[in-house]
This record gives structure tokens, sequence and C-alpha cells, in this order.
């Protein structure tokens, strides 16, 4: 696919966080040297960029800006996502045929602010509109909407604080589903976006790492960013090996309509709680389907032969944009305890343009994801031993070598079943390697969470300890009550989605 020239935003690049991207772009993810092959790319600064998160044990501004590689992802690591959308790196059926994807200026931030207030106000769009304005609208009114929603959302991201309520952009979002939907109507076939970025950000990786073992983040960051570079891979997988894991997480799981959250839909949501101990088992399971708009009554819904999800599943549903009760409740689930995802980059990237409150909550410190693709592949021993193409590090067949599916089964592509079998085969790996502690609390980190955002250690951590009473990132307290870890501070946000920058 032809790479769209509307976000080729290049910052400059620190190289001294080459080899982070180089971990987290795995083999099969492109790399480096591949990261601008295609796509709406947008290398968003991760610098200086929030506030510190409420839960940091300390506030880095170490300034510069990384570049993550998010570029075409047509090989098989592209595919090892739990989510239909996230398996079928090139099978969205509107690539064939596509029509030529028009040059289109890059926006500033003042002709976004400028185009997007009048566009809010704008009903040229809406499903209810007119035929003549209807018939107006074209792929480049698309594309100039999608340039505006990168623009404005660089400089939110990029921004200390919050410059702008980011509802406008989730607003622009809307509109560009919209305009999608009416191009499609009247035959248009519009060519794929990949705009997907391949991982989490570096430094949320590493917080995950903190949250989950109960230990201080500066002393992840010191053990992993040590020179040469060329051993970053191997001190990132022993910070994954070298402590117990303990505390309450929520696995989730979407069902979508595609991989772009600005022209497609949620349509399935499912969640489990489990808390990281030896036996224990995932609970309070829940699921809920999201309807689509009137357009895709008589149209297959895109990745169907993978989900099964049938328009008499979601007809009397409302959409996940128009639920605000169910996004309340996904807004406070994700807000009450970190979040596992398998490739938790697809679940974060449709949440920050389609969960209202997420974005704002992700920026503040308030939510945390953390990606269980990564826990199998610095885990699993065997991932490195099967060949790329059989996707090793893929959902369904990571559970298969931990027992937690059977051979002759398939994932079921629904998020609360696949939720459930994430956090089960999660929970196999960690006992496989004795990383977990029993339920009575053995050896384990009770963390108790002070007024001021602080973390009282009450208790050890596997071989690691966490070895400061007042800056360990806490996953949960003796109690049972659990503080999630922040999810970024002014070090470490990249931005939002391709287009829109990495986050």
């Amino acid at each position: 696919m032809k790479a769209h020239p509307i976000a080729e935003w290049h910052v400059a690049e620190n190289e001294n966080m080459r080899g982070h991207d180089m971990e987290f772009a795995t083999v099969g993810d492109g790399g480096i040297g591949d990261d601008r092959r295609s796509g709406l790319q947008a290398d968003v600064a991760q610098r200086d960029c929030l506030p510190a998160s409420k839960w940091d044990d300390d506030s880095v501004h170490d300034g510069g800006s990384v570049h993550d590689g998010k570029g075409s992802r047509s090989d098989g690591a592209a595919a090892e996502g739990s989510g239909a959308a996230k398996d079928a790196s090139e099978g969205n059926g509107h690539a064939q045929g596509a029509v030529q994807i028009p040059q289109v200026p890059e926006m500033t931030f003042a002709q976004a602010w400028e185009y997007a207030t009048k566009k809010l106000d704008d009903e040229a769009c809406a499903p209810n509109a007119d035929a003549e304005r209807i018939s107006s609208v074209t792929v480049e009114d698309l594309l100039t909407n999608e340039a505006a929603i990168a623009a404005l959302s660089q400089r939110w991201f990029q921004s200390n604080g919050i410059p702008f309520d980011f509802s406008i952009v989730r607003g622009l979002a809307d509109i560009n589903r919209r305009i999608a939907r009416i191009l499609e109507s009247r035959g248009v076939q519009l060519d794929h976006v990949d705009r997907m970025p391949h991982h989490l950000p570096y430094k949320v990786v590493l917080k995950g790492i903190a949250a989950m073992q109960g230990r201080r983040l500066r002393d992840i960051e010191k053990a992993v960013n040590r020179k040469p570079q060329s051993e970053y891979r191997r001190r990132i997988m022993r910070q994954y090996r070298i402590a117990h894991y303990h505390g309450t997480y929520v696995g989730i799981d979407l069902e979508t309509t595609g991989d772009d959250p600005l022209r497609g839909y949620i349509i399935n949501t499912g969640w489990v709680t489990a808390r990281l101990e030896r036996g224990s088992a995932p609970y309070d399971e829940r699921s809920y389907y999201s309807g689509l708009p009137d357009f895709y009554q008589e149209r297959p819904i895109p990745f169907e032969y993978v989900h099964h999800i049938t328009w008499q599943d979601v007809q009397d549903k409302q959409q996940f944009r128009d639920d605000h009760d169910l996004q309340s409740l996904v807004l406070s689930v994700l807000t009450a305890h970190p979040y596992m995802a398998h490739h938790a980059i697809f679940e974060h990237e449709w949440f920050l343009y389609c969960l209202d409150g997420y974005a704002e909550a992700f920026k503040n410190g308030e939510v945390l994801p953390i990606d269980t693709q990564e826990i199998c592949r610095k885990l699993d021993e065997d991932v490195n031993d099967i060949p790329l193409n059989q996707r090793p590090a893929a959902l369904e067949n990571w559970a298969k070598r931990r027992g937690t599916l059977k051979d002759d089964e398939k994932e079921k592509h629904l998020g609360e079943a696949d939720a459930k079998l994430m956090m089960r085969t999660v929970l196999a790996e960690l006992e496989r390697h004795g990383l977990v502690d029993d339920a009575d609390g053995t050896v384990r980190a009770d963390n108790t969470v002070r007024a001021n955002g602080t973390v009282r250690t009450v208790g050890t951590v596997g071989t690691a300890g966490a070895d400061d009473t007042d800056d360990t990132v806490g996953a949960d307290n003796a109690d049972g009550a659990d503080s999630a870890s922040g999810a970024e501070d002014a070090s470490s946000v990249e931005g939002p989605i391709g287009v829109l920058g990495n986050a």
C-alpha cells in the first residue's frame, strides 16, 4: 500500500533510544529500517509532554524524542493479536480495487483547529443529511478530516497538561466513520490504511513490569538503559524473569470491524478479572455486543469469517460510541486495575478514539496497558524455536503450548472468551516459571497506596525485592484493593496511533 503524505512527520530521533525501538519491533514487525514503508505515519515526540503519573516513583524529563517503528505489518508477527482484526494482517478486503489516494497537504495545528471548530458544527456528513450534500462527500474530505485528527492529536499528546478537550478529536473520529460509510455506500473502495503501531511505548512497557513485580520503575530503567545496546534484548528479557508477579488485573479483548479506529467500529467487548496467584482463575466475566450502522444490514460485517458476529447479534444494540453506560463501565474497569490484552497496542488505540475519557485517563497516569504478547515472547523459550510463519506468540498457539487450549480447539475470537483464555494462559506461563506465589501471600509484596500516591511496601518480592519504602510501583495492597500503576509520565508519551503518533 502506498504511503500517504498527510502525516509524514519526522521528529528528531534520539539515537540513544534506538535499541529500545529495535527490541519492541520484534522479529517480523518490520523493524526500524522498514518503519516508514506504509500507512499514515506520525512520529510524535514522547519527552517532556506530560506531568508525572500519580503512581510514579519519579518524574523523568530526559528530553529528546523516540521514533517507534509503525510501518507495514504484512508479516507473521502482525497477525499475532487476539482479535479478529489483529489476526488478519492483510485480510481487510478494502485494498483490492481501491481508489488511488489523493495528495492532501499536511495540516498545521492552526489549520486543524479552524477545520475542527467548523466541522463539528457541520451536519453535512450526518446520516440524515440531504442527498445532494451526501453526494458531495469525497475521498479528499475523508483524508482532510484524518489530517486534522493527526495534527490535533499530535499537539494534544505533546503538550504539558490538557491543552484542549480531547472530545474534539473523538468527535472528528466519529465524523470520519460516517464519511467512510457514505463513500462506501456509493461504491467507493477505500484503500486500507495501516496506522496501527507495533507495540506499546517503551516507558509503558517498563511500567508494566514494575507494576506486575512491585518494583521501582527507576531500578528497571537503570538495569535496561545501559550500553552496549546490543545487550538490550537480553536485559529486558531478564527484567521479565527477575521477580515474582502479583496483583489484580483486568484482561480485556475487543472485536472490531477492522484495524483502523478512525474508520471502523467496536462490536464486542469482553473482560475478566484475575489475580496473579498460584492456582487462581479468572472471575467476574463480562461480555457486551455493540451495534453497527444500518449500512451493514445488507452487507457482510468485516471479519465475520473470523469472529462469526452477524447482523442478528448486533442489530438491536447501541453503537459503542453511543452507548454511554457501557463506555462509563469500561472506563471504570480500566482505571480500577492495570489491564492486560494480547497485543495491547490494538485495544489501546481503539480506546483512545472510541472510549470517552480514556485518552485523558491515560495521559493523567490513571490507566496502564500491559501486553501479554510480550509476556509470552519474554518468558516462553519455545517462541524463539518456532518459525515466525507459524505465529508462535499468537494467543491460540501460546495457549495450546501451555495446555489452556486443547490441540483440536480454536480461539473463539469473542471478547470475554479470549480474555479468559489469555489470563489463564498468562497464569499457566507464570506458574511454569515459578513466578507467582500462593494465594495466602507467601513471598509476595503487598503495597499500600498512601493518599499522596506513593506506595508503602509491606512485603518482599521474589528475588528482586521492592527495596524502597516510598517508590515502588504498586500492583495491589494487603486487603486486595488495587492501585493501578500509572501509564505515562512526562518522559513517556509518544502520542496516539500511526497517523496520529504512537501511544
